[in-house]
């Protein structure tokens, strides 16, 4: 049986607060790793100690896949699969049971993902056709190709880390989507869809306040110019996105602005 390894990744927020490490049974698991990015000190030191985690510190927010990276060389590769979670998913109690089945049942396939929910519906998977990505309206849904998934939730047998690292030229936005690329070309064969449902905060489906969206934008200006140079994708297409995202920003501003107006009219 594989060793199951879970790597959590947290920024800024106290563990005691991470919905992932609420909702993870930490006996189900033979290790439960902590990368944290934080620009602060949370206290989080303390906690994994208090809790028997492994501890990574990195010294600041260098991004996702420098996080992955840290701890990935720091693990053992052989017979174990490393289970990735951001620290604010809900984990559904069948997940290490149906992540076991499917383990057994594929054992020629390295990723293995669940079906992830935010409050817009089906989030992971989804299509994927060169940068764009757009939801599946059901599990039914699946073509045989252009398929991806994001991080949080994914299994991966770790044997694969032998000969391969997280791009660490990309920050935050599409590590998912590249690792799939690479691994998978996103094909369907390559990936396991196990029928155990997360729910999962998403930034990008939240109507953030005008700052905090700009400087998040900001993180995707950089991973989409890279990402598209990286496999050859039209700039025409990234910047068509780069637009999207923009008009997201302003309309969402505008709505939250109009929304606290009506707040302080109410209450006057």
């Amino acid at each position: 049986m594989d060793k199951l390894i879970a790597l959590v990744v947290t920024y800024n927020s106290t563990l005691a607060d991470s919905r992932t490490l609420q909702t993870l049974d930490s006996r189900e698991v033979s290790e439960i790793w902590i990368a944290d990015n934080s620009t602060k000190d949370m206290g989080n030191a303390q906690y994994a100690e208090d809790h028997g985690y492994h501890y990574v510190n990195m010294g600041g927010n260098f991004g996702l896949s420098k996080a992955y990276n840290a701890v990935i060389d720091r693990i053992e590769y052989r017979n174990s699969v490393l289970c990735l979670f951001d620290d604010d998913t809900c984990l559904s109690a069948d997940y290490f049971t149906k992540l076991r089945q499917v383990l057994l049942l594929h054992p020629e396939i390295d990723v293995f993902v669940p079906l992830v929910y935010d409050g817009l519906g089906l989030l992971s998977p989804c299509r994927i056709n060169g940068a764009t990505t757009r939801r599946l309206k059901n599990r039914g849904n699946i073509p045989p190709s252009g398929i991806s998934a994001i991080n949080s939730g994914m299994a991966v047998r770790t044997a694969i880390y032998q000969s391969y690292r997280y791009d660490e030229g990309l920050f935050l936005d599409f590590v998912d989507h590249a690792f799939l690329k690479d691994r998978t070309n996103h094909e369907l064969a390559g990936i396991c869809i196990f029928e155990s449902k997360l729910d999962q905060d998403f930034s990008g489906s939240q109507k953030n306040p005008f700052h905090a969206a700009w400087e998040r934008y900001k993180i995707y200006h950089s991973d989409i110019d890279y990402y598209c140079k990286k496999y050859s994708i039209p700039g025409s297409e990234k910047l068509w996105l780069k637009s999207k995202r923009k008009i997201r920003i302003v309309i969402n501003a505008a709505v939250h602005k109009i929304s606290k107006r009506g707040k302080r009219d109410e209450q006057q």
